[in-house]
């Protein structure tokens, strides 16, 4: 909180000329006619998003804060700077430095390469929501490709919801600390090496290679003896990931893929992830209509069944279908279904999004999922069945 207030303060004193913002603010209603047990039925959320930039000749500056106001859990009321980074621009280059959320990927469903950012665990984990990492970086820019060099500095806490949260997924009875366990101190760097870029032919191809030495993004769960509860726990590894997209008339191809060679980390081994598919549109197809027709199949090996367990996305078929009206509202919808071919369950999403009145948009989805019998990642979460509106006003 002090670092915002500080940060708005510093941004006062700036000139307008070179000075932009927007944001947003509004709220989030979700409703569980089905959920875990012990779970409450009913989360409103008042929401809301400031962004700023400043630019003057090679410098420029971001904010990004996000706040969230629960009416029932202190542990989702919060003001996060999930960005507040200075670049400074060279004539084929740039370096960064301060927080920053990155986005890796390439798939629809779930990008198993965007591997910079730790995700929010007091939201809901199927809209992949980012925290903020510290980092400096530097990018050099080819004509048709860029290469990055990025060190990310320090290892933040996660704190969770309440245990009543629908997307709490720790047992109720289990008891929470919040201060992260890691293998190495907090301050060990985790390095990253990224060289990416688009090609101009007949079938255009964007692609990417990363290396990532350091703490996972991801987060084990281990019981502390000591203080008798459970933490999250950071862990070392060295990662080769790829992502591309291959545009071949009106069909677009889709790949990610990733090792993760993993340091010591009790329960936790060696993972391949790889995801494919595609996304055929058809234009035009009714009142200006586009239909895009989306197939995604998603596969996670390692030999910790554990792991396998966790993972949303272990051994999944995609199948949605993307309608853009191409109206003056930017109305859109998007439906998919996943189903995995090995734990036998399923989760069905549907999402509408249109803009009102120039300033305001309205979100809405429905989500169902049908749970496996095994210990799966929507096992832990229990059957649900939610509806979910959100309206904002932009700004």
């Amino acid at each position: 909180m002090k670092l915002v207030v500080v940060i708005l303060l510093f941004l006062s004193t700036l000139s307008a000329e070179e000075y932009s913002h927007k944001g947003n603010i509004g709220f989030s209603y979700q409703y569980f006619s089905d959920k875990g047990e012990g779970k409450r039925d009913q989360v409103f959320d008042f929401v809301g998003e400031f962004e700023s930039s400043y630019v003057k000749d090679v410098w420029s500056m971001k904010l990004l804060i996000d706040a969230n106001i629960d009416h029932e859990d202190k542990e989702r009321r919060y003001l996060t700077v999930n960005e507040a980074y200075l670049s400074y621009a060279l004539s084929d280059a740039d370096i960064k430095f301060g927080k920053e959320i990155r986005f890796w990927g390439a798939l629809e469903a779930y990008n198993l390469a965007d591997v910079f950012n730790s995700l929010d665990p007091r939201a809901d984990p199927l809209d992949f929501q980012k925290l903020g990492a510290w980092n400096l970086s530097y990018t050099k820019y080819f004509e048709s490709s860029e290469f990055s060099m990025i060190v990310k500095f320090y290892e933040e806490n996660q704190p969770f919801a309440s245990p009543d949260f629908p997307y709490y997924t720790p047992p109720n009875w289990a008891q929470y600390d919040e201060d992260l366990n890691t293998q190495y101190e907090r301050y060990r760097p985790t390095f990253y090496i990224n060289y990416g870029g688009s090609t101009d032919t007949t079938y255009p191809l964007d692609y990417a290679v990363m290396f990532q030495n350091g703490y996972d993004e991801k987060r084990g769960i281990m019981y502390n003896s000591a203080s008798r509860m459970f933490q999250q726990y950071a862990y070392v590894v060295n990662r080769i990931a790829t992502y591309n997209t291959l545009l071949v008339g009106d069909t677009l191809f889709k790949l990610e893929a990733s090792f993760t060679d993993v340091d010591s980390c009790p329960r936790t081994k060696d993972y391949w992830q790889s995801g494919i598919g595609f996304e055929h549109t058809l234009y035009g197809i009714y009142n200006e209509v586009d239909i895009g027709l989306l197939a995604e199949y998603y596969h996670y090996d390692s030999d910790s069944d554990m792991q396998k367990l966790l993972q949303i996305f272990g051994s999944d078929l995609f199948i949605g279908a993307r309608f853009t009206f191409n109206d003056k509202d930017d109305t859109s919808i998007l439906a998919g279904i996943a189903i995995d071919d090995k734990y036998d369950e399923a989760l069905f999403k549907i999402e509408f999004e249109k803009r009102l009145f120039d300033n305001y948009k309205i979100k809405a989805d429905f989500l169902q999922t049908s749970p496996s019998d095994d210990a799966t990642a929507l096992k832990q979460l229990g059957k649900l069945t939610r509806t979910k509106l959100g309206v904002a006003y932009y700004f």
